[in-house]
């Protein structure tokens, strides 16, 4: 057998340690040099335009499916017998190929109520992807009995069989470093200007991860029991609805003296 590794990155930490008797990788789009250069820069911009395209959409609503031929193409070149997606792609039903399917969550059907899984079509282009992903997959994969049971709960008619169900817990990426020496943990914490003690938080600044709700609480802390409690906040804030939330936990932050 022989294992194919499609990635819209060029370089990553896990390709060095996948071995060559096995694995090859190559680019998860058929194009020229230039053209992947493009796509890797741009890929979220350009799958997420492509993801919500009203053709999709349309096909949503009458129950169709967006079939892309060219990547089915570039894949059968490969003879692939299965694919395995590791996050939602709706590559997976789009090229026909026997698949197993992955869900990370299914926020926009439990807390539809925020605007990142459900506004300017969100909710419509997951509705998308997971139905179709669910239906015609062989399995799919979700990292717990909650998982498992959200899926079973949502789309029962899309599931058939609930034994394709199957939970696989999330572990951490093999390429992160356990040991870490003193000298590279007094550099971080020079550079980052840290406090001995602190918190950490590492999450997007997704209005759901609720960084604004840790602030209010540490500020109700340092009001009650004259705590003065730092915490270190890790994650990206680019886009309209990230940088609204950053600059909202900012301000709080600024007028509770966190």
């Amino acid at each position: 057998y022989k294992l194919i590794l499609f990635s819209n990155l060029k370089f990553h930490p896990i390709f060095k340690k996948l071995s060559p008797d096995f694995w090859q990788v190559f680019s998860l789009y058929p194009s020229s040099s230039l053209l992947y250069k493009f796509i890797n820069v741009f890929h979220t911009k350009f799958t997420h335009k492509y993801y919500h395209s009203s053709q999709k959409l349309q096909h949503f609503k009458d129950g169709k499916i967006n079939i892309n031929q060219r990547i089915r193409k570039y894949f059968l070149k490969f003879n692939v017998d299965l694919m395995i997606y590791p996050t939602s792609n709706t590559l997976s039903f789009e090229t026909k190929i026997p698949y197993i399917f992955t869900i990370h969550d299914l926020n926009h059907r439990i807390y539809h109520e925020f605007p990142e899984v459900s506004a300017k079509k969100e909710w419509e282009a997951r509705e998308y992807s997971f139905q179709n992903g669910i239906r015609n997959a062989l399995y799919v994969l979700v990292d717990s009995e909650i998982g498992k049971q959200d899926v079973l709960r949502f789309y029962p008619d899309c599931v058939g069989d609930p034994e394709k169900i199957k939970v696989l817990p999330f572990l951490p990426a093999s390429y992160l470093e356990t040991k870490i020496s003193r000298k590279i943990i007094k550099e971080v914490r020079n550079k980052y200007k840290l406090p001995v003690k602190y918190l950490f938080y590492p999450a997007r600044f997704w209005p759901h991860k609720n960084h604004l709700r840790i602030i209010e609480a540490l500020g109700l802390i340092k009001k009650k029991n004259n705590l003065d409690i730092p915490i270190i906040l890790c994650g990206s804030h680019t886009g309209k609805i990230r940088e609204n939330t950053f600059k909202n936990v900012m301000v709080q932050a600024d007028k509770l003296g966190i």
